[in-house]
């Protein structure tokens, strides 16, 4: 068989939030976006997980551009200090990145996925990429090592 790739960009993107309380079940959200992560982009998947969430949020970030954009890091300081914590993950490490795993689910469930369209592609991650078609795989543990991995290296430097 000849496999035949859509585009050689990046077709669909995600940024994801996972609330882990201690008193109950994990929810991760997500919010995908056609073509790559942008920082207004990053913007509006922050404004849309606190309207979720309703809760203060500690914000787990790699070293992607968007993340250090001067319109993100604007929007961060100081106005909207009491509702955004940010955390910097150490460089190249995305086994401390708690999106990791969650990409990793989508990924496999996708491996032989045969979308012909880029809308067909869309509704199938936005499918997999779903709460209940994710909680069941993703493990809590995973996210809180990162944390802790997180920690850990905040207390050495």
């Amino acid at each position: 068989p000849v496999l035949r790739r859509v585009s050689q960009r990046r077709e669909i993107s995600s940024v994801v939030a996972l609330q882990a309380p201690l008193d109950g079940p994990a929810r991760l959200f997500a919010r995908h976006f056609q073509g790559s992560i942008c920082s207004q982009k990053v913007l509006e998947a922050l404004r849309y997980f606190r309207q979720r969430i309703r809760r203060p949020l500690i914000v787990v970030w790699d070293r992607l551009p968007a993340h250090r954009a001067g319109k993100v890091q604007e929007f961060l300081m100081p106005n909207n200090k009491e509702d955004y914590q940010v955390e910097w993950l150490p460089p190249y490490s995305p086994e401390l990145n708690p999106e990791e795993p969650c990409n990793g689910v989508v990924k496999q469930e996708m491996l032989n996925a045969l979308p012909t369209s880029l809308e067909e592609l869309q509704v199938l991650y936005v499918a997999l990429s779903d709460v209940s078609a994710i909680g069941n795989k993703f493990s809590k543990v995973s996210f809180v090592m990162s944390v802790l991995m997180l920690n850990e290296f905040r207390e050495k430097h």
